[in-house]
């Protein structure tokens, strides 16, 4: 088929179309195609440059086996800081049971226990633990002497009555965190 026998059938369809005008939009087409293909082929040998250079320096002076020997290594360190950090979660747990079994509420209330001495001279001591369980010290002091006195407290319970003093004191030291 002809030049001039496409140009009677598209002529007999109706259809005047200058293939010279086609074929110079196709190759417009077709250079904006290669241009963009350039530029991305130019932005992909940037990127494969830059991981070529990342790898080397990775693996700057090391072979196979110094790779795996450091893995190895590594490792190794993982598992040794993850046994001093169990070692150290025990520790912390031990403290905290000490802490807890530690005296962390205290508190002292002073009174005059006679009006024949001047001053305050006697005091209600109380030390408890988390739990509440401790003791109150009370110390009473006259003119013959000091006398003290200890009664023991569990769960917030005396063993023993209380001194207007000592029901203070053991208040006080309650409500503290």
């Amino acid at each position: 088929m002809g030049q001039g026998t496409l140009d009677r059938i598209l002529s007999g369809l109706g259809i005047n179309i200058d293939l010279k005008l086609i074929f110079l939009i196709f190759a417009v087409v077709l250079l904006v195609l290669v241009i963009i293909l350039l530029v991305m082929n130019v932005k992909q040998k940037k990127r494969v440059e830059e991981l070529q250079r990342r790898y080397e320096a990775f693996m700057q002076g090391s072979n196979g086996k110094s790779l795996e020997d450091r893995l190895t290594r590594t490792a190794r360190d993982v598992r040794r800081l993850d046994l001093g950090l169990k070692n150290q979660k025990a520790q912390m747990d031990e403290l905290d049971r000490k802490v807890g079994a530690s005296f962390r509420k205290i508190s002292i209330v002073r009174y005059n226990s006679s009006n024949e001495m001047g001053g305050i001279m006697s005091f209600a001591l109380v030390l408890l633990d988390e739990r509440n369980d401790g003791f109150i010290l009370n110390v009473i002091h006259a003119r013959e002497g000091s006398y003290p006195y200890i009664k023991r407290v569990i769960n917030g319970e005396p063993e023993m009555d209380l001194s207007r003093e000592e029901v203070r004191a053991l208040e006080s030291a309650m409500i503290q965190n």
